[in-house]
Parts: C-alpha cells; structure tokens; sequence
C-alpha cells in the first residue's frame, strides 16, 4: 500500500491533451487496492482515482462509443457547411426573397385596386357616403 492510501495493482495508461494549455496528461485505467479491497479505477491527469463498478465501467465504455458517433457526426456537419453560407447569410438571402415575394403581391394588389376603381368610380362629391372623392385621391 502506497503512502496515498492506495496501489495501483495493474492500470494501462493512454494520453489526452487539457483544452486550456494543451498539456499531456495521462488518463489511467487499472484495478487498486484499498484497505485490502480491490476495485476498478479511473484517474486522470494523475489525480486521486476514482473508483468504479464493472457496471460503471461497462457504461462508461458505452458512453465513449456514443461520443465517438457524435464526434464523427459533427465533424461530417461541419465539413458540410464549409460548402455553404454561414447561416446567417442564407437567413440574409431568404429575408431578400420573402421581400421580393411581398413586393410583388403588393404591386398585384395596387393593380387590383386601380381596376376597382375604374370599374367602380368614386361617388360625386354630394352623395351621402361620408368620405368625399378628395379624400379618396389623397389615399392613392
């Protein structure tokens, strides 16, 4: 038994980098022995391990798989979209369309409203309608 009150009674060690300062550190997988009890363990960057069940183990080899597929899918994601305009562009371009869209309903509509109106003119001046033709030709 080792002085932190744990050894380390077989391990396999493999390599990661910190995302701060791209330091290496070792990442250890192993069985210890504490207080006469061996366990499985995990430690990182040579901190204190962490002791695990085979089930925790086994889930954890799971949930390494699972980020490795979304790793890929990301990348593959990423690599796409190198292709195509940042997102704010395509939002940019279909704002510009939609306008268009509306411009051209909006001049459909104008054309529709002078054919109502020479096909229906404005009452004279002196018809109870409440508006006047003056205030019909400020309007348009």
């Amino acid at each position: 038994m080792s002085e932190q009150g744990f050894e380390w009674r077989g391990h396999w060690d493999e390599y990661g980098a910190r995302v701060d300062d791209d330091k290496v550190v070792s990442i250890r997988v192993g069985v210890i022995e504490v207080d006469g009890h061996l366990s499985l363990a995990i430690s990182v960057a040579a901190a204190p391990p962490v002791t695990i069940t085979g089930r925790v183990a086994a889930g954890l080899g799971e949930l390494m798989q699972w980020a490795q597929d979304e790793h890929k899918m990301l990348v593959e994601q990423s690599r796409a979209a190198a292709g195509r305009p940042p997102a704010e562009v395509v939002d940019v371009n279909q704002a510009v369309a939609w306008l268009d869209d509306i411009d051209v309903q909006l001049s459909d509509i104008a054309t529709d409203v002078r054919a109502l109106r020479r096909r229906f003119p404005s009452p004279p001046d002196d018809a109870d309608t409440g508006a006047s033709a003056d205030d019909e030709n400020q309007d348009g």
